[in-house]
Formats: C-alpha cells, structure tokens, sequence
C-alpha cells in the first residue's frame, strides 16, 4: 500500500491541539491537508504505542488507504501538511520519504 514517512509535531492545546498526546497506531486515522486543499485520509503504520509527545518533532510512517480511488498526490516529498481531526488543525508535517 503507498504511502509515506513524515516528520511531525502535535501543537498545543494552548493554541488549537489535542488536550492529550496522540498514539501514533493502526487505530490512529486523521487527515493531512496540503495548503488550503482537499482532506485526505491517512493511517498510521503500527508504532511502539507510545503517546507522541505535544510539541516534539517526531519520525513516524502513514499508508494511503484510500488509494488509489482518491488523489495522494498533494503530499509530494518535502510538502508541508497540517494533521487535521475533523475540522481541527491538531498539528504539522513534512513528507521524508514516499513508500511504494
């Protein structure tokens, strides 16, 4: 399944973010937003179950579940995105590494 490593970081709940850390597992499925464009729908690749700490930059890997029926092709390598829950910016990336 494509997909791709990022580079991420929560932002506070001081400014808009989550009130607590999010695990970055299977069960995690947000949505990244490049600029103003479409929501697309993205699902963690199974972590260590740790909580992601608020305001640390942190590696992780998503999948594209939803391609190829829906166009991943905004999150290009080195495209910045905002890590959205429903309506809300929770945090921010970048795209390291695109995986086939």
């Amino acid at each position: 399944m494509p997909g791709a490593k990022v580079c991420l970081q929560f932002i506070s709940p001081a400014v808009g973010g989550r009130a607590s850390p999010a695990v970055l597992s299977e069960k995690y499925r947000p949505h990244f937003r490049v600029g103003d464009g479409e929501y697309l729908g993205v699902q963690f690749v199974a972590g260590d179950d740790a909580p992601a700490p608020i305001g640390v930059p942190i590696d992780a890997q998503v999948t594209f579940p939803y391609a190829p029926q829906v166009n991943y092709e905004p999150l290009r390598l080195g495209v910045q995105f905002q890590i959205l829950e429903g309506r809300r910016i929770v945090g921010v990336g970048v795209i390291t590494e695109l995986t086939a």
